[in-house]
Parts: C-alpha cells; structure tokens; sequence
C-alpha cells in the first residue's frame, strides 16, 4: 500500500481518466495465496469467494467478471495468475509482477501449501493450467506480465513462457522485461504501468 504507492497510483490513473473508477481492496495473506494441501489456510478461497461476495453484496460490485482484476508483485502475483485461471467466472484480469509461474520442483515449503501431489502441484502453475481453460473462457483473459532481467532466470523464463503460452491459447498477455528487478522501484513502476492496459480492458467490457 505505502511502499509500493498502489493506493496514490490508482487515485492518479483515476483522476488522469485511464482508469475507471473503481474499488479496491488490499487483503493481507500469503501461504502462495492458495488453498493449501494440508487443508490448513485456504487463501484463495477467501479471496475467490469470501472477499468477492463481500464486495458483491457489502460495496454493490459489478457481478461482471470482465470488470474484475486480481494482482500482486512476487507471491502476490503468482496468487493472481492462478485465481484468474481457475476462476474465470470471477476475474479476467490479471496484474503479474516478478514472480514464478509454475510450483518449482525445489520448492519444499514447510507450511505444505502445494503437498507432493503432483496433480495438485500442476494445478497451481499457471504456465500448465492456461492450456486446461475452457476456451470459451480463454479469449477473455487478459494478463499484464511483468518481469525485471535482475528477477532471476527461472522468473524470467517463466514470465516469457506462459505469455507465448497464454497468447497461443487465445488470451491478451501483455509482457513488459524490463531492467531491474526484485525491488520496490520496479515493482511500484510496474503497478503504474499495468493500470493503462488494466484501464483499457475496462472500458471495452463496459462499453
């Protein structure tokens, strides 16, 4: 919120009219941002579902999910891409900043958000699942990638990889690899940067 200026970049993409007028909500999480396999924290069903029908019936949201946007830098972006790609009745927007795109083989956490399963484990890589949307989805997915070239090769492999991906299967995958990397000034530029495709995307559903 601070460090990052999303709150003052969005007030200036609304003011300069690039963005809509919208509502915006900044949970506080982690755990992968996913249901975790041990049954413990399921974060994104308390985003998917908790926080969207809060916003639904609390805040009068749009039902349409093509006025929706999930994002997030690092973890955070990894949760977005996700949540968009198994939940396209949702969101189908989707700001990823600096982050994996698939469950590393190395990554043995010890919370076991991802288990040793591997169906659940290519569950939560996106670079697979994008290909397992109904394509009657697919073609109204938008992405906004972005990537430095400090971000480390597997980042920036991946960031490469599912855009190709993504745009093969009839989706909007913009990538931005850019200079810089796994810190603040990239990341709150990139923020910035995503708002003006986000905001186009937002005013072709609503038009």
């Amino acid at each position: 919120i601070y460090k990052g200026e999303a709150l003052t970049s969005v007030e200036k993409a609304i003011a300069a009219g690039t963005l809509p007028p919208c509502l915006v909500a900044i949970p506080d999480g982690g755990s992968e941002w996913a249901d975790a396999a041990t049954g413990g924290n399921k974060m994104e069903t308390a985003i998917v579902h908790d926080l969207g029908q809060f916003l639904l019936s609390g805040y009068h949201a749009s039902p349409s999910p093509a006025l929706w946007a999930v994002g997030g830098l690092s973890e955070g972006g990894f949760g977005a891409a996700n949540m968009v790609i198994h939940h396209p009745e949702r969101f189908q927007n989707a700001l990823v900043i600096s982050t994996e795109l698939r469950v590393n083989p190395g990554w043995n956490d010890t919370n076991d958000v991802f288990g040793t399963d591997p169906k659940n484990r290519s569950y939560y890589s996106p670079i697979e699942q994008i290909r397992h949307v109904a394509t009657s989805d697919r073609s109204n997915l938008h992405f906004y990638v972005a990537v430095g070239e400090d971000d480390g090769d597997g980042r920036v492999s991946d960031s490469v990889g599912f855009t190709g991906i993504a745009r093969s299967e009839g989706a909007t995958a913009l990538l931005a690899r850019d200079p810089g990397g796994h810190k603040w000034p990239f990341w709150t530029s990139h923020l910035r940067a995503a708002l003006t495709p986000l905001g186009q995307w937002w005013k072709q559903a609503g038009s």
